[in-house]
């Protein structure tokens, strides 16, 4: 199973995302910081986040009747905060890699990518505002805010494995949790269907970073997660998932969720 597999549903619709995302960068002004932008989006990513966001959607709406360039605008919004979160943890973890590629630390120094990962936060937020209602410009900026306080407790350290989950949950789970929320609440679901899909994309997410954590043997995962943790976990997104009403967009979310514990086979 590939991720191409997974986005079958949306393929045109992720296709119209990454024209978007170039557009983003040429429409920066200033020659330096395109460049600098136009660095980190060399090799682009798996775009996780904007096809939680149109597989939710269409698994609520049952089609894709709400799919416009506005929902793919909260993708590139979800894709701006996470690859401001990308750069700032280059800088922390002194990385010179990224995707094949030299991070933005690499090739312009610490002090420029701390900017450049701070303008792009600062873009995303500018979009929201500008563009969406509180609705979704206040799950946005929690997201963000509980972003940087997981970073803030991986720093000061891990010791527990409560302080392991606040970071993973912090850190990816809530962000895929929001990405969910915001696609089923675009997509004119109810209360009920919209606390559904965040749990879905909640638990998702930490079945994604505990199994991820584990394969690259992260010290912390080690320390306090066991397999019965991850099949906990995997087993409570499934029986999410199984509420929601059979359609090509919820196979595809059971499909990544499979994909996600086929990683620890390879």
């Amino acid at each position: 199973m590939t991720m191409e597999e997974i986005i079958v549903p949306i393929k045109d619709d992720i296709l119209a995302f990454d024209k978007l995302i170039d557009i983003f960068i040429m429409k920066v002004q200033n020659e330096k910081v395109r460049i600098n932008f136009q660095t980190f989006f060399k090799r682009k990513g798996k775009y996780l986040r904007p096809t939680l966001l149109m597989l939710a959607a269409g698994s609520i709406a049952g089609n894709k009747d709400k799919f416009d360039e506005k929902l793919y605008r909260l993708g590139l919004i979800l894709e701006l905060l996470h690859s401001a979160s990308l750069v700032h943890d280059d800088i922390v973890d002194e990385d010179l890699e990224r995707r094949g590629e030299k991070t933005v630390n690499q090739v312009f120094g610490n002090k420029i990518a701390v900017l450049a990962g701070d303008t792009l936060f600062t873009y995303a937020f500018k979009e929201a505002t500008m563009n969406y209602e509180k609705a979704y410009t206040l799950p946005i900026t929690n997201l963000a805010l509980d972003m940087c306080m997981a970073e803030l407790i991986q720093a000061n350290k891990v010791e527990s494995k409560e302080d392991y989950l606040q970071v993973i949950c912090g850190k990816t789970a809530k962000f895929m949790a929001v990405a969910c929320e915001l696609g089923a609440r675009y997509a004119g679901g109810s209360e009920l269907e919209i606390a559904r899909m965040y749990n879905i994309g909640m638990n998702l997410g930490i079945t994604y970073q505990m199994v991820d954590d584990l394969i690259d043997g992260d010290s912390n995962a080690m320390n306090y997660i066991t397999e019965a943790d991850i099949q906990y976990s995997y087993v409570k997104t499934k029986k999410l998932l199984s509420e929601l009403n059979s359609s090509p967009y919820c196979d595809s979310l059971f499909m990544l969720l499979e994909f996600i514990m086929e990683m620890k086979k390879k």
